[in-house]
């Protein structure tokens, strides 16, 4: 498959976007800009990059292909954290607590809403593809 140029580009963009959207200071214009449209244009540039041909699998081969490539991931890298105590202090916490943090992070629900999507994608795809088959 031919790659576009633009969609690098726009990809690279996105990424530097949500990166100093986290950096600058909270609540001043620039930080309103960014936020106002970064996720969308994130999950939009990821959309379209999605591979076509793992949407042909059943339902329950893409959920464990998503499983493995967002959530698995995802689970692994909050886990990291976890144990190298970046975000926050979990000295103090027992394990219970440890595990509702890594599994219930408000800051994470964009993984989840990537995972959502992409399920919502295929079957979208599967929908389409049934209404737009001449028969």
């Amino acid at each position: 498959m031919k790659r576009f140029v633009e969609i690098d580009v726009a990809r690279g963009i996105v990424i530097l976007l949500v990166v100093l959207g986290h950096l600058v200071a909270f609540d001043n214009f620039l930080w309103s800009w960014i936020f106002s449209f970064h996720m969308p244009f994130f999950f939009l540039v990821s959309g379209y990059c999605t591979n076509s041909k793992k949407v042909e699998l059943s339902f329950s081969d893409y959920l464990i292909k998503c499983i493995k490539s967002i959530l698995l991931m995802a689970i692994t890298c909050r886990i990291l954290y976890m144990l190298t105590g970046v975000f926050g202090n979990v000295q103090n916490m027992n394990l219970n607590q440890k595990l509702l943090k890594i599994f219930l992070e408000p800051s994470e629900w964009f993984i989840a809403s990537l995972f959502l999507g992409r399920l919502l994608f295929w079957g979208y795809i599967k929908i389409y593809k049934i209404f737009a088959t001449p028969k």
